[in-house]
């Protein structure tokens, strides 16, 4: 569950949900209200994504801690929705932010000298 609040629910997605009036009582919002007062997900949409994203997460956590490496294999690389023009990770950039983070949170500037 971690994972996906960490991966998930902590980032764009949160600001699509996070409006201060929901498009599914659109005749409650105010005219000329800026679209980022206006959530574009429900709670009940929320509900599903979250659930499976845990699902989904856990699923493969579970192969990967039971050393089910074929089946991982299987799920990662035999997928026909794996769409093979998107972005590597930008592993650089999380690593800086999370480190930034630690050092924010913790003070670990300490360990820096």
């Amino acid at each position: 569950m971690q994972i996906t609040h960490y991966i998930f629910r902590n980032g764009t997605i949160e600001d699509l949900h996070a409006g201060r009036y929901s498009f599914a009582n659109y005749e409650d919002i105010p005219p000329d209200t800026p679209m980022e007062d206006i959530s574009q997900l429900t709670q009940a949409n929320m509900k599903t994504l979250n659930k499976e994203l845990v699902d989904k997460i856990g699923f493969l956590l579970h192969h990967y801690a039971n050393a089910g490496y074929a089946n991982l294999h299987i799920l990662l690389t035999e997928d026909t929705q794996n769409d093979p023009d998107w972005d590597d990770p930008d592993i650089e950039t999380l690593e800086a932010n999370h480190f930034d983070y630690l050092i924010l949170k913790y003070g670990l500037d300490k360990y820096l000298k």
